[in-house]
Parts: C-alpha cells; sequence; structure tokens
C-alpha cells in the first residue's frame, strides 16, 4: 500500500505501508491505483483529491467526513464507512470484487463529469442565454 501525502508518521506503521511523504503530482500514482482511500477524521474544504479520483475511475472507500460537501452517496458512487473494521473490511472487499469495483469506479467518473471544465462553462453559457433573452 503507498500512502501519499506530506507529514507522514515518524514511524513505520507497517512493513507494507510505503509513506511518500509529498509528490510534486498525484496523476502518476493514482494511474497505478486500483482503490483510493480516504480515512479523513478532520478538515474543510472541497475534497479534490476526491474528485481526482473520481475522474480516474478509481473505486473509493472513504469516512463521511472525507466526502463532505460532495453529494454521493453511499453503495452508488463510493464505498463511506465511519468504522475502522467496517472501512477495513470494504477496502478488501474491492480488492476482491472486479464486478462492485468497475461498478463504483464508473459510477465516481459519471459523478465528476459534472466538475468538467466544458460541463461548467456550457452551463454558464446556458444562463447567460437564458438571462439575455
Amino acid at each position: 500500500m503507498l500512502a501519499l501525502g506530506a507529514d507522514p508518521p515518524d514511524r513505520d506503521l507497517h512493513p507494507r505501508i510505503l509513506f511518500s511523504g509529498g509528490v510534486d503530482s498525484v496523476a502518476p500514482y493514482i494511474k497505478a491505483a486500483h482503490v483510493a482511500v480516504v480515512p479523513l477524521l478532520k478538515g474543510g474544504g472541497t475534497r479534490m483529491k476526491v474528485l481526482d479520483y473520481f475522474a480516474a475511475g478509481i473505486p473509493i472507500v472513504s469516512t463521511a467526513k472525507g466526502v463532505e460537501g460532495l453529494e454521493v452517496r453511499d453503495g452508488i458512487q463510493l464505498l463511506v464507512r465511519d468504522d475502522w473494521d467496517a472501512f477495513a473490511a470494504a477496502v478488501a472487499c474491492l480488492l476482491r470484487e472486479k464486478e462492485l469495483t468497475r461498478t463504483l469506479g464508473t459510477a465516481g467518473r459519471r459523478f465528476a463529469e459534472q466538475y468538467d471544465w466544458l460541463t461548467i462553462a456550457g452551463r454558464y453559457v446556458g444562463l447567460y442565454t437564458r438571462c439575455m433573452h
């Protein structure tokens, strides 16, 4: 397992977990991922990394806090688990269940399309056109 992000733990938590520290770009790591995990317990703001994972079609297991502010539904676009045993079981499930992985990845990709700049621009043009008539 590869964990990306600044300020990794001072000690190894498990021999099979590699902490990258900060990276210049997450894109190559996302392309190689089978499952994205978002175990956030605190924080605020838009969950841009979640949108990146969705856009790449990567299935996600997250806490409710990790997808706060996004209108997503557990079992539709991703798996949301706030109990750590259930969280780990959901990750294991996605690593095993290829059809669920594909289904969630596809639904997440469709969800992310609403945030594509061309889609957003089209909505603005539509609003502008309606307001001008």
